[in-house]
C-alpha cells in the first residue's frame, strides 16, 4: 500500500475505533460501513449541478430496511466533506432517491435492484450496496465481508456515467475495480 492509502485506511479504522470506544463497544460491521460511507463522501467529487447551491449539504440516503441501527446518522453527525455538511435521510423508493448524493440500497431491496438503479439513470448519485450482484447490475460501490473484514468493490464505468470522480485513494483500497458490468441500467 502507498502512504496515502495507508493513511486513509488508518483514518477509517481510527474513526470507527474512537466512536466505538466512546460508546464502550466494539466496532461492528455497520459501524465500519458507516465510516466507509463518510470517507466515500470525502473522496468522491460530484458535478456542481448535483447541488442546488454552494451551501447545499451532501445527502446520504438509505432506501429499504435500515441495517445501520443509527450508526450511519451518528457517523455523519457534525461531519463535512468538500465544505458541505453531511446529512442522513431515510428515503422511499421513488423521486426522493434522486435527491441523494450517496444512496445506500439495502439488501432488502435485492429483488428490485435493477429497477432502483434504473430509476437513478442520468443522475449523479453514488449508489452503495451490499449484495453480490450490485456492481454487475450497475451499482457503483458494493460492500463485501470476508473473514470478518469489511471491504468493497467499485464499478468505475457506472461512476463515470454518473459523472462522479472517485479518488485513486478509494480505488486503491477497493478489493476489486471493474468497468461497466453487463446488464448495467445506468
Amino acid at each position: 500500500m502507498t502512504g496515502g492509502v495507508v493513511c486513509l485506511a488508518l483514518v477509517i479504522a481510527a474513526f470507527v475505533a474512537a466512536r466505538a470506544a466512546a460508546a464502550g463497544e466494539k466496532p461492528d460491521e455497520y459501524r465500519v460501513k458507516a465510516a466507509f460511507i463518510v470517507n466515500f463522501a470525502r473522496f468522491v467529487e460530484w458535478p456542481n449541478e448535483a447541488f442546488a447551491d454552494a451551501g447545499s449539504p451532501i445527502i446520504v440516503g438509505v432506501v429499504g430496511d435500515d441495517p445501520f441501527d443509527g450508526a450511519l446518522g451518528k457517523a455523519l453527525s457534525g461531519r463535512t466533506a468538500h465544505g458541505r455538511s453531511l446529512v442522513c435521510r431515510r428515503v422511499k423508493v421513488g423521486p426522493e432517491m434522486r435527491a441523494c448524493h450517496l444512496l445506500f440500497i439495502s439488501a432488502s431491496e435485492r429483488k428490485r435492484l435493477k429497477q432502483l438503479l434504473g430509476m437513478l439513470r442520468e443522475t449523479s448519485v453514488l449508489t452503495i450496496g451490499e449484495v453480490g450482484e450490485f456492481t454487475e447490475s450497475g451499482g457503483i460501490i458494493n460492500f463485501l465481508v470476508a473473514d470478518n473484514r469489511v471491504g468493497f468493490e467499485v464499478n468505475v464505468g457506472a461512476a463515470e456515467e454518473a459523472r462522479l470522480k472517485i479518488s485513486s485513494r478509494v480505488l486503491r483500497l477497493a478489493r476489486e475495480v471493474t468497468g461497466r458490468g453487463g446488464g448495467d441500467p445506468r
